[in-house]
């Protein structure tokens, strides 16, 4: 009987401390990790300029470019803001690439296709 009563109450410690651990809340949305993000594609001017993806996000975040050799200078990620910072195209075709926005242990990812036309008008 006594070794019952120990066991259940390492499981009722147990299940508390498990309770404990995924309630705590880490954002807006609790401790689990999420990016939102409003468009899934943005187009770019033809001139050099920087684009600014609003971001919602409890984490910190990861940018990786996808085959966009000679088109993007540079990504940061900053007070929930995505820059990017991107070159002229002087091509007479549109170029394109994508982003892979990620949680630093990519639990959680989103892609963005940007589409650089070269007619210099920017459409969203």
């Amino acid at each position: 009987m006594n070794m019952k009563r120990i066991i259940l109450g390492a499981l009722i410690g147990l299940a508390i401390i498990t309770a404990g651990c995924t309630v705590e809340e880490d954002g807006r949305y609790g401790s689990f990790p999420f990016i939102e993000i409003e468009q899934d594609s943005y187009r770019l001017k033809k001139k050099a300029d920087i684009l600014q993806i609003p971001v919602q996000t409890n984490r910190d975040l990861k940018i990786e470019v996808k085959n966009g050799y000679g088109i993007i200078a540079s990504t940061k990620f900053e007070d929930n803001c995505i820059y990017v910072s991107y070159q002229d195209n002087d091509l007479e075709v549109e170029r394109s690439l994508q982003l892979l926005i990620s949680t630093p242990n990519s639990l959680v990812e989103k892609k963005i296709t940007l589409v650089q036309d070269p007619s210099g008008e920017l459409t969203t």
